[in-house]
């Protein structure tokens, strides 16, 4: 639950935080900075760049870095085998994308959201969800409902097959029923949106502290089914 959750991580008493808007210093984050990305080699043909992206992101999205974490900008260069040059590209794209902030002399630092931030971007997401799923209910055809079956009844198979523990693997499978559902509502620019969203979702509960119940997994699931019966 939302109301519920407590997005601060732990503390270093004393210590200056660098954003722009500081916090009292109880509530500075305390978070070494890690070896946390993959040292393999990008797959033959993708752009470097665009590889250390990724690699930055991937780590973002999952919970790697915690709130408040530094991000070592040289480290990353010696991790991914990379020049100077493409890190600070994807730190910069990172920085657009409000997940990162860079702090000019000091350094680069995962962004710490706040309960309104949390509240706040699931509202809307919600609601935007919802007129696609309208959208989608319009303009979908027939021939287009298969799809629609596939990608639900994969994530309901994978429930009832991984009770132990149903958040493994969830988060992608969950994506692929949304993603079916935009393609029924047939608008680029709501997908656009989506995607943005989707990786923003995945960051916040992955940072934020965020608790999700097995249980809401299960009426999410009732929820999918109903949408395409």
């Amino acid at each position: 639950r939302i109301h519920d959750m407590d997005v601060r991580v732990p503390a270093c008493p004393g210590r200056a935080h660098p954003y722009s808007d500081p916090m009292p210093a109880a509530m500075v984050p305390c978070v070494p900075t890690r070896d946390l990305i993959s040292t393999s080699p990008p797959p033959p043909g993708t752009r470097k760049a665009e590889y250390v992206y990724a690699e930055i992101k991937r780590a973002l999205l999952s919970g790697e870095y915690a709130p408040g974490a530094e991000i070592s900008v040289h480290a990353l260069t010696r991790q991914l085998g990379v020049s100077k040059q493409p890190v600070m590209d994807a730190i910069r794209r990172l920085e657009e994308n409000d997940f990162v902030t860079v702090v000019p002399q000091v350094g680069v630092y995962v962004i710490v959201p706040s309960v309104q931030d949390v509240e706040d971007f699931f509202r809307v997401w919600a609601a935007s969800e919802g007129v696609v799923a309208a959208m989608a209910a319009d303009r979908r055809q027939d021939s287009d409902l298969p799809l629609l079956q596939q990608a639900v009844l994969a994530l309901s198979s994978h429930l009832k097959a991984s009770s132990a523990d149903p958040f493994d693997g969830y988060a992608e499978i969950n994506r692929r029923v949304h993603h079916t559902v935009h393609v029924l509502a047939g608008s680029r620019t709501a997908l656009r949106f989506a995607e943005s969203a989707w990786d923003r979702s995945d960051f916040l509960i992955a940072g934020s502290g965020l608790e999700v119940e097995a249980v809401r997994l299960h009426t999410a699931d009732e929820e999918h089914l109903a949408l395409y019966e």
